[in-house]
């Protein structure tokens, strides 16, 4: 969710302006737009990490040019912004505006060093409608943006069903302690030879009052109500339990593990996977931890200190979502990796957008330049297959080579699986 890990001030800065629009016409629509720009951080790995900043002042600057006058706008975050839209006439309006920004991003965005294309997606919501206060507008129209991500649009207004799951602590927290979530699997398969040779481990929870909960909601949930370390303790344990066998095979596929960013460096971490492994008597180099790019800059120093342990004891380590972050290549030159994963949103521009399917390309050379593998997120159809494969990517993972299913049926394959390739 946007505010996790937002700084406090850029939150607080659109709450206040939220508020003094409610206050200013109390019977008019007040509209609350979150946007998300993605390919920052690579853009910063590909041609400096200057451009980063002219990119977000002119993303600024063009959302200023596109809304009303009067209309004010806020960096949150890196690639995140929220635009307070005063006295509207209807909750339409606001989607609207969602509406003309994502159309004004998907033209090139005009820098020193030439021409950018972004991706660009945006939620909307509107007070009195949709919430009455600062806070929980925002709340509505982030996940607003999270519903955009799957919309061909690209732009969503909050519905109420997005925020219907009222999870509860102590629901999520007995769920944990009596092991009532499951672990799925999902493949990752070798480009060149189109074999299995491991697969990412993903909670899954079936809640008795709310049903199926969205990884990302109780995920995020856990992350903001300090259940993290509970929920990835389980994770770990459970994981090692259902794969120790096939894990121990001389030739064991490797299987992969997610890690918060608040998990990586809190106290007892390290302990705590070298303890399962050794209570589930799994080999160090069957595992690998997959750490996002944004974990990375939180505490950069200490990330790379605990991972260069980890690393030291035989555990691999993987680059989660690069590209949607910031991390610099003085940090990606040190990290103790042995794979970077693309994330899926650039993927989809490999086929049928040149400039896409280019940055994707520098991002692989990059990696190899660097000794990483590369693993491509979210690959759905046998066209971007082919592409990354002319690309010389490694290994690819997404719904066209296999979707995650429970772990039960995702072993077998992982048995039947050829020798793991050099990690």
């Amino acid at each position: 969710m946007a505010d996790a890990g937002s700084p406090p001030s850029a939150r607080t800065e659109t709450f206040e302006a939220v508020a003094a629009a409610l206050a200013a016409a109390p019977d008019a629509t007040v509209g609350l737009v979150v946007l998300r720009v993605g390919r920052l951080g690579a853009l910063g790995a590909m041609i400096g990490y200057a451009s980063i900043d002219e990119a977000e002042a002119k993303i600024l600057t063009q959302m200023q040019l596109v809304l009303r006058v009067g209309d004010r706008v806020f960096r949150i975050r890196e690639g995140e912004y929220a635009a307070v839209l005063a006295n509207l006439r209807s909750r339409n309006h606001v989607l609207l505006a969602a509406n003309r920004l994502v159309r004004d991003f998907q033209q090139p965005l005009l820098l020193a060093s030439g021409p950018v294309t972004l991706n660009a997606v945006a939620g909307a919501a509107a007070a009195p409608v949709d919430a009455t206060a600062p806070e929980p507008l925002y709340r509505c129209a982030d996940l607003a943006c999270l519903a955009a991500e799957r919309e061909e649009t690209r732009t969503a207004l909050y519905r109420p069903e997005e925020g219907a799951v009222r999870i509860e602590h102590a629901e999520l927290h007995e769920a944990v302690a009596g092991n009532q979530l499951q672990v799925h699997l999902q493949p990752f398969v070798e480009v060149a030879s189109r074999r299995i040779i491991g697969a990412e481990s993903l909670a899954r929870w079936t809640s008795a009052r709310l049903g199926p909960v969205r990884p990302d909601q109780f995920i995020t949930f856990a992350e903001r109500t300090g259940l993290i370390g509970e929920l990835t303790r389980w994770s770990i344990n459970a994981t090692l339990r259902l794969c120790a066998e096939v894990l121990r095979s001389p030739e064991a596929p490797l299987v992969s593990i997610n890690l918060s960013p608040r998990v990586l460096i809190a106290p007892g971490f390290e302990q705590l996977i070298t303890g399962a492994l050794t209570f589930w008597n799994v080999p160090a180099t069957s595992v690998l931890l997959e750490v996002t790019e944004t974990a990375l800059m939180e505490d950069p120093e200490r990330c790379v200190a605990v991972m260069t342990r980890l690393r030291d004891r035989g555990l691999r380590i993987a680059i989660d979502d690069f590209g949607v972050g910031q991390a610099s290549l003085s940090y990606l030159k040190r990290l103790p990796a042995s794979k970077l994963k693309i994330d899926r949103t650039f993927i989809m521009d490999v086929v049928g957008d040149d400039r896409g399917a280019r940055l994707v390309h520098s991002i692989i050379d990059l990696a190899h330049r660097l000794g990483l593998q590369v693993v491509a997120e979210g690959v759905e159809d046998e066209a971007t297959l082919l592409r990354l494969a002319e690309m010389g990517c490694d290994l690819v993972q997404g719904y066209h080579t296999g979707r995650p299913a429970p772990a039960a049926e995702v072993l077998p394959l992982l048995v039947q699986a050829a020798p793991a390739p050099a990690r």
